[in-house]
């Protein structure tokens, strides 16, 4: 499995930001990110998660694409998702992480981004363009949304 990882500082205190990121229904934002252009896709299970909690992903007529499942809970720090897909083409395994510390004014939150193809072939096609090219692209629009979001909570 591959990954990316980013380090930044939102203007929000470490509370404020665990608490927007704690609440699927605010990963809305971060999938239409992640998934642009296609966007309107939300989270259908809006309770707070917690540890092995599954929340499913649907797009805008309803059908589900993926469910997270958070692997790692820990408030008001850490918090971890990772989602299992199959499909006609072998499907993926994706995990989102995020890690919070205190960074006065504000948050800093290391970023992870790791994901891997279960088809062996498109795994390797994967490789051109380099990974961080192509979902580090990814990455960045998860960030910035991420940013967005937490500047008009604060």
């Amino acid at each position: 499995m591959r990954g990316i990882q980013q380090s930044f500082v939102v203007p929000t205190a470490p509370d404020r930001t665990w608490a927007w990121l704690s609440q699927p229904a605010n990963w809305n934002a971060l999938a239409d990110a992640f998934s642009w252009p296609r966007t309107g896709l939300r989270h259908a299970d809006a309770a707070a998660p917690a540890l092995g909690a599954e929340i499913t992903l649907k797009d805008a007529g309803g059908r589900a694409l993926w469910v997270w499942k958070v692997s790692e809970w820990v408030p008001p720090s850490r918090i971890a998702l990772v989602a299992r897909t199959e499909n006609v083409v072998g499907g993926f395994h994706m995990q989102w992480a995020f890690k919070l510390e205190a960074n006065e004014p504000g948050t800093k939150i290391d970023f992870g981004y790791f994901f891997l193809m279960h088809n062996s072939a498109l795994e390797l096609l994967s490789l051109v363009p380099p990974f961080s090219t192509m979902y580090g692209k990814k990455a960045d629009r998860i960030v910035d949304a991420l940013k967005r979001e937490l500047r008009q909570a604060a």
